[in-house]
Formats: structure tokens, C-alpha cells, sequence
């Protein structure tokens, strides 16, 4: 190791800081293929295949939030302070946004109606709650936007399997537009992990470097 002050061996490095200043929300029904990358060579997106479709602008105050949630348990011994083994007893991962623009999907998302009737020259549309018993599930995307223009990076995670677990309350006001809370829990698929974190965009390639001089150590 070579011999370094204080500073050099904190390594602080303002170009990994990553702030996603724009979010789009982007799912599709579960079983919908999953494009292998978002980007092309030259970190422009490519176009995702049918099924796939956005919740539009999100509430800002609400933002992502994605929550892990693990629980541990494990033998203790007779005098030994605490567990002797951490043996994982369950892990759970859920993630809530709060959709803003009222849009079809975006209603069967969040409130589980039946909007297969639309019909935009109808004078009336009514939309159903569903009785099924089985919750839907959806292969999700959730994408950020950093970087100067033309040097763009977009984190993102993707989802495989989540279902929407929990219909939250509508507040209706005359100060407000109607919004649609939406939480999301990630479900087990075989042969898939959980869930997954990625990097793309123009701007990749600046970003990798650092990562990788960072990575090196000392």
C-alpha cells in the first residue's frame, strides 16, 4: 500500500454521486418479455417490447420509495451473547409511488378496475371494481435520469415479478388532483434474481471509469 494523508485515504470522489433528478415508472404485465438492455451502443434507448407501458409524470413529495425488509433468526448458545448463526427466516422487498395522471392502466394498476369496457365516443364510461381472487402481476421498471445533456446516465432497477399488494386511500380535494398511491411487493420467480440495479446512457462510459479507479483501492 503506498503511503497516502488523510485525504488521499478517504478517496472522497464527487463523480459517483448519483441523483436521479427525473423518474419514469414503466411496467408491464408479468410474462411480457424483458429487454436484455435499455440501451444501445451508443446509449440511446431502444424500444421495449409490446406490453410495456408508463404510469406517466409521478408525485414529486412521494417520489420511489423502495423498501427491503429482512428478518433473522438463529441458535443462541447458553452463554454465548447473541446468535451463533444468522440464518435468514424471511426477506421481503416492496417499493411506492404515487401516480398523478388518470390513465387506464394506471387504474387497473392502482384500483384494480375492469377497463377493458373503454370506449373513447361513449358519453359515459364506468369503469368495475374486479372480484378475482388472484392478485396481478407485473414485470416492473423504474428509470432515472442524471448527467449534462448528451452526457446522460440512467440508473435504473428492474423488477421480474411484483404484485400490487395494497390499494391505498384517495384524498379528494378541492386543492388537489386526484392521485394513485401504488406499493409494490417483489415475488420470488425461479431462476431470476429478486430484483436488479443497472447503469445506462451516453454518460456510462465517464461514470465506469471512476467506478473501476475507485474499485482499484490503494
Amino acid at each position: 500500500m503506498a503511503a497516502v494523508d488523510f485525504y488521499g485515504l478517504k478517496d472522497k470522489r464527487d463523480e459517483l454521486l448519483l441523483a436521479p433528478l427525473n423518474f419514469a415508472v414503466v411496467l408491464a404485465p408479468f410474462g411480457t418479455q424483458i429487454p436484455a438492455k435499455l440501451t444501445d451502443e451508443t446509449g440511446a434507448f431502444v424500444e421495449l417490447p409490446d406490453g410495456w407501458f408508463s404510469v406517466g409524470e409521478i408525485q414529486k413529495a412521494a417520489g420511489v420509495n423502495m423498501a427491503p425488509e429482512m428478518s433473522v433468526t438463529g441458535p443462541e448458545g447458553y452463554g454465548s451473547k447473541g446468535r451463533r448463526r444468522d440464518l435468514v427466516e424471511s426477506e421481503t422487498f416492496s417499493i411506492e409511488f404515487t401516480a398523478q395522471e388518470t390513465r387506464l392502466k394506471t387504474l387497473d394498476l392502482a384500483m384494480d378496475l375492469d377497463v377493458s369496457t373503454f370506449n373513447a365516443t361513449d358519453k359515459e364510461l364506468r369503469f368495475d371494481k374486479r372480484r378475482a381472487l388472484k392478485l396481478p402481476e407485473y414485470s416492473a421498471l423504474f428509470i432515472g435520469l442524471d448527467g449534462e445533456q448528451g452526457q446522460e446516465l440512467y440508473p435504473y432497477f428492474l423488477y421480474p415479478k411484483v404484485t400490487n399488494t395494497q390499494r391505498a386511500s384517495l384524498s379528494l380535494t378541492d386543492t388537489n388532483i386526484i392521485e394513485y398511491a401504488v406499493k409494490l411487493d417483489y415475488k420470488e420467480t425461479p431462476g431470476q434474481a429478486p430484483w436488479s440495479f443497472g447503469l445506462a446512457g451516453p454518460g456510462l462510459p465517464a461514470f465506469a471509469a471512476e467506478l473501476e479507479e475507485a474499485n482499484a483501492g490503494f
